[in-house]
Parts: structure tokens; C-alpha cells; sequence
């Protein structure tokens, strides 16, 4: 934005002329969705997807929609409520193993669930955090960006244990606000991770 004489180009793309799209990327290939009514998504948000399935916040529904890689709906997680095994308010998500891990900072708990919305598990977490990914089976990292009491930005989180094994990244000034986007992405090297206006991209390996 600051400068001004950039020579910015706008595509807008037609999700039905494939050919348009593939003036601009290299490969892709268009799922449409089910349209009917239990996989109808108002307000979509985060979307992650593995090899079997693609997975879709929808924010004013307070819910993730499973669909398969053909676009066929198969399940949803929508436990909302009040009791041990619902979640308030999905505040970030992260799936792995068709395992989908729910983060709630009203409550400052980490929710499981199968992809069809069974209780697994939950965790009382120690602060708020609003990033999550799922390291492996046991851990997970979460991020506070720079948002809450103990001004700490990164904690591993161990779920058989069930505490936190470690943490890092200080920080002096509690900015008291969140950006919504994902901070993490997950592949076969590790994890790669962005701060705010640190312009810096961090790795951490599959031990973390």
C-alpha cells in the first residue's frame, strides 16, 4: 500500500473456465460441493485438507464441514454448547489422522474429535492461544500471537501428559488482539511457522 506506483495486477477468475486458471497457476483442478441442505456453508473460514478429505470452518455456523475429494458431504463437527464434551466457540482448528482438534480460547480448551463429530478427548490449556497444529499423535504447537498472560508466543503442548513440555518466544507487550489466518504449515520437512511483521519464516522439525 505504501507504494503507491506499484503495477498491481487483478485476475478475476471464473471457477467454472478452468482454462482461465490455468493461465495463472501451474495445475488445478475445481471441486464443486454438495449443495444440499446439511452442507450448505455460510460464512467459510480455515480450510485444511489431507488425503481423503477436505475440511471447512464455517464461522457464523460454529462448525467444520467434512467433504470428500470428489465434493460429496460426509460429515460434520458441530458440538456447540455448554457441557464437557462441547466447544463454545471455535476460535482455530487443525486435523490430523482424521482427528480434528478444536480450539476454543472461551473456554481455554483444546477439544478432539473424529471427523463425524464424535468426543474424543478435551484439554485444559493454562492461557489463551488462537493457532494450533497437530504435530503428531501426542503434541501439539500452539501460538498466542502475542496475546496472552504468560507472553509467550509458542508452547508444545503434550496430550498424554497432558501439560505443557515446552515453550519459547517471549514477548514484553501483550497486544490483546488476534489475526484470524492460520500461522502454521505442516509438511514432510516439519513445521513452518510466520510471526506478525517479523518477516522471518521459522522451521521446526518433526521432534519440534
Amino acid at each position: 500500500c505504501a507504494n503507491k506506483s506499484a503495477n498491481n495486477t487483478i485476475i478475476n477468475l471464473d471457477p467454472r473456465n478452468v482454462s482461465q486458471l490455468e493461465d495463472v497457476i501451474d495445475n488445478c483442478n475445481v471441486i464443486f460441493l454438495d449443495s444440499t441442505r446439511n452442507a450448505l456453508i455460510t460464512n467459510p473460514g480455515k480450510i485444511l485438507c489431507d488425503s481423503n478429505y477436505y475440511y471447512i470452518q464455517d464461522e457464523e455456523m460454529n462448525c467444520i464441514k467434512v467433504f470428500g475429494k470428489d465434493g460429496h458431504y460426509v460429515s460434520q463437527v458441530n458440538r456447540v454448547g455448554r457441557s464437557n464434551q462441547e466447544y463454545p466457540w471455535i476460535t482455530n482448528f487443525d486435523v490430523k489422522d482424521e482427528t480434528v482438534y478444536i480450539l476454543s480460547t472461551a473456554t481455554q480448551k483444546l477439544y478432539e474429535y473424529d471427523i463425524r463429530g464424535k468426543y474424543l478427548n478435551s484439554y485444559v490449556l493454562d492461557d489463551n492461544y488462537y493457532d494450533i497444529v497437530a504435530v503428531n499423535n501426542n503434541t501439539v504447537l500452539l501460538f498466542s500471537n502475542y496475546a496472552n498472560n504468560k507472553m509467550k508466543n509458542y508452547v508444545l503442548f503434550d496430550l498424554k501428559q497432558r501439560k505443557i513440555v515446552a515453550e519459547c518466544d517471549d514477548f514484553t507487550v501483550n497486544a490483546g488482539c488476534r489475526v484470524a489466518e492460520s500461522h502454521f504449515i505442516r509438511t514432510d520437512e516439519g513445521i513452518f511457522t510466520v510471526k506478525p511483521f517479523d518477516y522471518t519464516i521459522y522451521q521446526y522439525d518433526n521432534n519440534s
